[in-house]
């Protein structure tokens, strides 16, 4: 025997190594199919997540067209009413000049009220989903940068290090 064979032989090392490729050989075996179906698992719930935020975003797409249309309608609405106020105070006027005038300027007024809280709750309702939206288009980037090769950098990483602390 030589010298160099007989320290490793007499110190045990050659049952530690045997020990290590056994366990990393059974850890491989029994490891690669839960680790391959958590992944696949993990890819599917990220993908759900995305199409979710993706319907989301459609809806409070939708309903914030939804809103500005009602208020364009509102502020034609007051338009209208303001316009025919006019017509019939021009019709009247020779009667009931003071009157006509008083009351026009009262319904413009309130015309006015109602359309701006309108606007002020449709701003709000439109805040409410944008802060809402914006939450999950955060989280979806976040989930979108992380991808499937960080992952497997990072089950790289920890097998590295694994391995050196068992030699």
């Amino acid at each position: 025997m030589h010298g160099g064979e007989n320290i490793f032989l007499s110190s045990g090392m050659h049952w530690k190594l045997i020990n290590f490729f056994a366990f990393a050989g059974l850890l491989v075996y029994f490891l690669r199919k839960p680790l391959a179906e958590f992944w696949k698992i993990r890819s599917q719930l990220i993908r759900n997540s995305i199409e979710e935020s993706q319907k989301k975003y459609a809806e409070a797409k939708a309903l914030n067209d939804k809103l500005q249309a009602r208020v364009k309608e509102l502020e034609q609405e007051v338009s209208r009413m303001v316009k025919n106020l006019e017509e019939e105070g021009e019709l009247e006027k020779k009667r009931i000049i003071q009157e006509s005038e008083a009351l026009s300027a009262r319904m413009q007024q309130e015309a006015q009220q109602i359309a701006q809280q309108e606007i002020i709750r449709a701003k709000e309702v439109l805040k409410k989903e944008a802060i809402k939206l914006s939450f999950e288009i955060a989280e979806n980037a976040i989930k979108k940068n992380l991808t499937s090769s960080d992952q497997d950098k990072m089950a790289e990483k920890y097998l590295n290090e694994l391995q050196k602390e068992s030699a």
